[in-house]
């Protein structure tokens, strides 16, 4: 197993790298490796005192999570977490920047979020879906009650998506005749073009 050291004077902090000469003193902390960071725990949203504006620098997320665990995270953990989220393209290295995980890039590389939004984070919510047929459906609704039970307590939600039309479009007088018939069950249900 990897341990951390972590002397009692100054601010390094060391995990799964060798120990340069000296820094392992008899008033050194040897401790277990710290867990690892999640990449989506890098973001601004997540970490937003390690961001000015849309950038940030290695050595601020360092700070910033170091601040947070209480004490100083070891460069390998900070590095691995930043790989991580440039790999899942939730942070980007800036314009004329590169990033090669050495420390001594930590205050001069730029990093920012990516212009479009970053993928979700992992979700605690499943969902299932797929198409039914008419007759799957009206099963399906007579075993909502069944189903609320047994997911009481896990905030159940549910959604519904109708489609009319294939290689030619329904009938005006279709769509009108459906959309009458889903709006009596709720006003805000009805056919549009998805163009």
């Amino acid at each position: 197993m990897q341990t951390a050291v972590v002397p009692r004077q100054g601010g390094a902090s060391l995990c799964g790298e060798d120990v340069p000469p000296g820094l392992l003193t008899e008033d050194a902390i040897v401790q277990g490796p710290p867990a690892p960071i999640a990449p989506t725990g890098l973001l601004p949203s997540n970490l937003p005192e390690a961001w000015a504006g849309h950038e940030t620098t290695p050595a601020a997320l360092a700070s910033a999570l170091s601040k947070r665990a209480g004490k100083v995270l070891p460069w390998s953990t900070v590095r691995t977490a930043i790989d991580h989220a440039l790999r899942a393209r939730l942070v980007q290295t800036a314009l004329g920047f590169t990033w090669t995980g050495d420390f001594s890039q930590a205050n001069s590389t730029k990093l920012r979020v990516p212009a479009g939004p970053p993928p979700p984070a992992p979700s605690n919510v499943r969902v299932a879906k797929g198409p039914l047929r008419a007759s799957q459906f009206q099963e399906l609704a007579d075993r909502l009650g069944e189903i609320s039970k047994i997911a009481a307590d896990d905030n159940l939600r549910l959604g519904v998506q109708i489609e009319i039309g294939g290689a030619k479009p329904p009938a005006a007088e279709t769509i009108s005749k459906v959309n009458k018939v889903l709006k009596d069950v709720d006003p805000n249900l009805e056919l549009k073009s998805e163009s």
